[in-house]
């Protein structure tokens, strides 16, 4: 009985983040909004159930959107949306607890290669995905937005980066749902305590290198160095919360943080860079 209830919820939970993908066809712009909760139930699937129950999930998820979209579809909704929870299941694998550092940080190397065998295989189609990208953001602002080419380059990667934070916003909601109605949870740590592997900072550090040092501008290494820099600039954030909370007007202090981030983006380097800093100061430890 208890091995069918687990095989029903994860035909549930891989059908439901389907309709959504299809459902724009049915439900239009409504279903616009609960796209971003697509990887929600293959998260809660791979850190309550095994790796067989995850499999059923995406199996259930991928044939549902192969009948009513198409195989490509299914294959993109894959990688953006299952792809993560699979990695949850392979760190989780002869382990008692598992870090919110190690999984995103894997998360995001699996989308930077993901990015780099897109980038070598389907070149056009990335150039004119930007270029597309760019006429409807003019069409949207109503403005002769002109963007420079290298810029447009990074489009891809940047839309990336982003749906790393969404899918690290998932995680946190999967995480916390069952810590509330299971009291328990296999990652072990919060996210304020977030630490990122020394291995991943050392990584971006040689990502960084020949393009600071030696200046070159090669677009695929900043759209490589921009997707890396997600868990990095996640851990420099929580060390300034973990800041806020031990001065005085601490929410004062992150409200003009943000705002500055908002209105000036370049600050958000600094942040990037007290996240590396912190692998090697410990400035939480240092605090406690």
């Amino acid at each position: 009985m208890f091995l069918k209830s687990n095989i029903f919820i994860s035909i549930l939970a891989g059908t439901v983040p389907a309709l959504i993908t299809v459902g724009y066809k049915i439900f239009g712009p409504l279903i616009f909004f609960f796209s971003y909760f697509t990887p929600l139930p293959f998260f809660l699937v791979s850190l309550k159930f095994n790796y067989f129950s995850l499999i059923i999930s995406i199996f259930s998820s991928i044939l549902f959107i192969i009948l009513f979209a198409s195989a490509n579809t299914a294959i993109l909704f894959f990688i953006i949306n299952a792809l993560p929870a699979l990695i949850i299941s392979f760190e989780k694998i002869n382990k008692k607890h598992i870090y919110y550092g190690n999984i995103i940080s894997k998360i995001s190397i699996c989308k930077c290669l993901i990015y780099f065998i897109i980038s070598f295989f389907y070149s056009k189609n990335i150039e004119e995905f930007s270029k597309a990208f760019h006429k409807n953001l003019q069409a949207l602002t109503k403005n002769d937005l002109i963007i420079n080419d290298n810029i447009l380059t990074l489009i891809p990667a940047v839309i990336i980066a982003s749906w790393i934070i969404i899918l690290v916003l998932n995680l946190i909601i999967a995480k916390n749902l069952l810590f509330k109605y299971e009291k328990s949870s296999q990652i072990k740590d919060k996210l304020i305590d977030i630490i990122i592997p020394n291995w991943f900072i050392i990584l971006f550090i040689l990502l960084l290198l020949p393009i600071t040092v030696f200046n070159l501008n090669f677009p695929i290494l900043i759209s490589a160095a921009i997707i890396i820099s997600i868990p990095i600039t996640i851990q420099g954030l929580t060390i300034l919360h973990f800041a806020a909370k031990k001065i005085n007007y601490g929410n004062f202090f992150l409200y003009s943080l943000y705002a500055l981030i908002f209105f000036i983006p370049i600050s958000l380097s600094i942040v990037t860079a007290l996240g590396i800093l912190d692998n090697f100061y410990k400035f939480r430890k240092l605090h406690k």
